[in-house]
């Protein structure tokens, strides 16, 4: 597996909470590239306006694409926690999931409790994620076991 030094970024921030005397505290903290890489719930990745429009288009095709297809599934922005321990969690821009037996509102997927890995993933790349996207990401995606990872 490919590793390469990634330089720091300013793509979001997430919000720590921090409890030093008991106390819960919020405060927003830049994400590192190893946070956009395995977001936690609640970190926010910032994107453009063209990226947004982007990944709400190729959802609603592949969303009507897969209609008649019982079990199938489209994720947009949903953390994905794979069944492999090693592994950490990723949140792809888009999923395709076949072979759901329950369709839910999920914030995040969990493969493991649904029986069920994504079979096609895509990532719609920014200058300032490309490097992840298109390197690391495919590593990981692959040591995962997705079929199909579009970028």
């Amino acid at each position: 597996m490919r590793r390469q030094t990634i330089p720091p970024l300013m793509v979001g921030a997430a919000i720590k909470r921090t409890v030093p005397d008991g106390s819960i505290a919020f405060e927003q903290v830049p994400l590192t590239p190893e946070d956009v890489l395995h977001p936690q719930e609640g970190d926010q990745v910032t994107h453009s306006n063209l990226h947004r429009h982007i990944c709400v288009y190729l959802y609603t095709v592949l969303r009507r694409r897969l209609a008649g297809v019982t079990g199938a599934v489209v994720l947009y922005d949903v953390r994905i926690a794979w069944d492999d321990l090693a592994l950490k969690a990723h949140r792809p821009d888009l999923a395709a999931i076949f072979g759901i037996r329950e369709h839910k509102n999920w914030s995040a997927f969990d493969v493991a409790a649904e029986g069920v890995r994504p079979t096609v993933l895509i990532e719609i790349t920014s200058p300032e994620t490309r490097e992840i996207d298109l390197t690391v990401k495919l590593d990981e995606y692959d040591l995962a076991g997705v079929e199909f990872y579009y970028q």
